[in-house]
C-alpha cells in the first residue's frame, strides 16, 4: 500500500482531528487549560486529558487518541517535565514518529523556560516575535489572562531546555519551532494555517485519510492541472459556535456540513456559571484569536463563510463584524432547526414583517460619571421581537445613557419571522443603527432571533458598538444586562475593541483527583 498517514503503532495524522496537548500536570495544568480555551475561542479543537480521557487505564486511552487521529500537537514544557514519567515514555516518542511522517503534521513547542544570559533565544527569537509583535495588548486586564500575557516580551526562550529536560537524543526538539508564553497568537496562527491549508486543498479535503502518498500527490497534480493556482475547494468554510454546552475533543462531531463532514472551524466560549453568560476569559481569547481568524480565511481566498450552531448574540455580532459586506463574500447562517439565513434577498421574501424603530427618549445618567461634557453621547438600543417581555432590564440600561428607542419586528399574526425575510429585515434594522448612532456610542440588549445578529452586525462597519447579554443565573430573581464587548469594525486588533470585566471572576476550579499522567 506504501507510505501511510500513521506510525507502525496505527496512530495516524487526520488533518481533522484535534490538537494533542502534551503536558506535565504538576505546573503545567493551568498552562494546558489556557491553551485549552484560546484555541477553542478562535476556531481550533484540542485535545487535552482531564477534559477528553476517557474511564480506563491512561496510557492505553491516550494511545486510543492517537490512533483515532489528531492534526496536530503541542508540547508544553515546563521546569517539572524533567520529573515526568509518562511524557516522555508515553507520549513523545509517538508525537515523535508521527512529526516524521511524510505529512503535514505539525508538533509545536510551548516553552516556558527563559534563557538564563537574557539575550536572544539560540534561534535569534525572544518572546515578541510573531503575530502583533511589539504591539502590546490593548486590555487593560492583568497580563496573565492569557498564556502568561499575549503582548510584547523580551525575555528570550531557552531552546535547548526541552531536549536537556526530556534527555532526548539527538535535539530534536530544538529542531522544532518553539514558542513562547507570549507567543501564543503566533502558535494559534501557525496552526490555523496547517487547518484551513488543508481545508482549501481539494486533494486532501475530500479523499479518505491514509491513501499512499503517491496517490494523493497524483491526484493533487491532476486537479492543479485543472484549477490551476487556485488551491480551492468550493471556497466555502462552515464555522460552528456554541456557547452553553461544556466542550471538548468531540464537539467537533456534533453536526456535519452540507458536504457531509465535520465543520471546518468550531468556535466555543465557556459560560460563567454566575452569570449564564460566556467567561470574561473566553471574550478575551476571542478578542485576541478573531482578528487572526480573519485575515487567515483573507489569505487562503475563502469565498464564503456558514455559520452553524447556536449561542449568544454577541458571538454572532462579533463575527459578523468580522466579516464585512465590504471584504468578505457571501454569509449564512444555518440555525438549530436548519433554516438557511441570508445577507442576500431572496425572491421568496414574503415582506410579512418589519423592524421599526420607536421614537427617542432622553434621559439624565443616574451616575455622576456618566454625566461629563467631554464623552460620547450614550444611546441605549433594544432590538426585539414584537411579543411582550420584561422591560425592567432595559429600563435600568436606559437609566445609565442620553438617550434610548426600540426597533420592534412587527408582522400579522403570531407566528415567527421566517428566514427568508432575513436579509432585507437585517437591512432595515442596520439602516436604523447607521441613521441613529453615527457620531455616538451605541448600548445594543438584543431579543430577537440570534441568526439575525451576524447579519446585521456586517452592515454596521461604521458604529461604536457596547454589546449587552441578559444574564441567566436561575438563583438570581432579577435578570439584567450584563455589558460584555466594544465591537467596532476597522480597528487595528478589532472587531473586539473593548472586553468588559464589572463582576468577580469564578474561583479556580480544583481538580478531581483521580489517576495521574504524570
Amino acid at each position: 500500500m506504501g507510505d501511510r498517514c500513521g506510525t507502525a503503532h496505527g496512530n495516524r495524522y487526520d488533518p481533522t482531528g484535534p490538537v494533542f496537548i502534551s503536558y506535565r500536570q504538576s505546573d503545567g495544568t493551568e498552562h494546558a487549560k489556557r491553551l485549552d480555551r484560546f484555541l477553542r475561542a478562535g476556531g481550533l479543537v484540542p485535545w487535552r486529558d482531564l477534559v477528553d480521557l476517557p474511564p480506563g487505564e491512561t496510557a492505553r486511552r491516550v494511545h486510543e487518541a492517537f490512533e483515532e487521529g489528531i492534526a496536530a500537537a503541542v508540547l508544553i514544557v515546563t521546569p517539572e517535565i524533567q520529573q515526568s514519567q509518562f511524557v516522555p515514555a508515553e507520549e513523545l516518542p509517538e508525537l515523535l514518529k508521527l512529526e516524521q511522517e511524510p505529512h503535514d503534521f505539525s508538533l509545536l513547542v510551548l516553552n516556558t523556560i527563559p534563557k538564563q544570559d537574557e539575550t536572544a533565544s539560540g534561534d535569534g527569537r525572544s518572546q515578541g516575535d510573531g503575530v502583533d509583535a511589539g504591539q502590546p495588548s490593548t486590555d487593560d486586564a492583568p497580563a496573565d489572562h492569557l498564556l502568561g500575557g499575549c503582548g510584547r516580551s523580551d525575555e528570550a526562550i531557552d531552546v535547548s531546555a526541552p531536549d536537556r529536560l526530556l534527555n532526548t537524543t539527538g535535539q530534536p526538539l530544538e529542531k522544532l519551532k518553539q514558542y513562547g508564553l507570549g507567543e501564543c497568537r503566533q502558535l494559534y496562527r501557525d496552526l490555523l494555517h496547517c487547518r484551513l491549508g488543508h481545508l482549501m486543498r481539494p486533494a486532501e479535503r475530500y479523499l479518505p485519510i491514509g491513501l499512499p502518498t503517491g496517490v494523493v500527490a497524483a491526484i493533487s497534480s491532476a486537479l492543479g492541472w485543472l484549477f490551476g493556482d487556485q488551491g480551492i475547494g468550493d471556497g466555502e468554510i462552515t464555522i460552528q459556535t456554541q456557547t452553553r454546552p461544556i466542550p471538548d475533543a468531540y464537539t467537533r462531531r456534533s453536526g456535519t456540513t452540507r458536504l457531509g463532514r465535520e465543520h471546518d472551524l468550531a468556535i466555543r466560549l465557556r459560560q460563567d456559571p454566575d452569570t449564564g453568560i460566556p467567561a470574561v476569559e473566553d471574550y478575551r481569547y476571542l478578542k485576541e484569536t478573531l482578528p487572526i481568524m480573519v485575515d487567515a480565511l483573507y489569505a487562503h481566498g475563502v469565498s464564503g463563510v456558514t455559520l452553524t450552531g447556536g449561542g449568544h448574540f454577541s458571538l454572532g455580532w462579533a463575527l459578523g463584524t468580522a466579516l464585512p459586506i465590504t471584504r468578505q463574500g457571501g454569509l449564512r447562517v444555518i440555525d438549530l432547526q436548519g433554516n438557511e439565513w441570508t445577507d442576500a434577498s431572496r425572491s421568496d421574501d414574503q415582506k410579512t414583517f418589519h423592524a421599526v424603530a420607536g421614537s427617542f427618549a432622553e434621559h439624565t445618567p443616574q451616575d455622576p460619571s456618566l454625566q461629563e461634557a467631554d464623552r460620547l453621547h450614550r444611546v441605549a438600543v433594544l432590538i426585539r421581537n414584537q411579543n411582550g417581555q420584561n422591560q425592567q432590564p432595559f429600563d435600568e440600561l436606559k437609566a445609565t445613557c442620553d438617550e434610548s428607542f426600540e426597533i420592534v419586528i412587527e408582522g400579522s399574526g403570531d407566528h415567527f419571522y421566517p428566514s427568508n425575510e432575513g436579509a432585507r429585515l437585517a437591512k432595515e434594522i442596520a439602516n436604523e443603527l447607521r441613521k441613529r448612532g453615527a457620531g455616538r456610542e451605541l448600548h445594543i440588549a438584543w431579543s430577537a432571533a440570534v441568526s439575525l445578529a451576524p447579519l446585521v452586525a456586517r452592515r454596521t462597519n461604521t458604529l461604536n458598538c457596547v454589546l449587552y447579554e441578559l444574564t441567566q443565573n436561575p438563583l438570581v430573581a432579577r435578570q439584567r444586562y450584563q455589558k460584555v464587548l466594544r465591537v467596532a469594525a476597522g480597528m487595528p486588533h478589532g472587531p473586539i475593541i473593548e472586553v468588559f470585566d464589572k463582576v468577580a471572576r469564578p474561583s479556580k476550579t480544583t481538580r478531581v483527583e483521580g489517576e495521574t499522567r504524570d
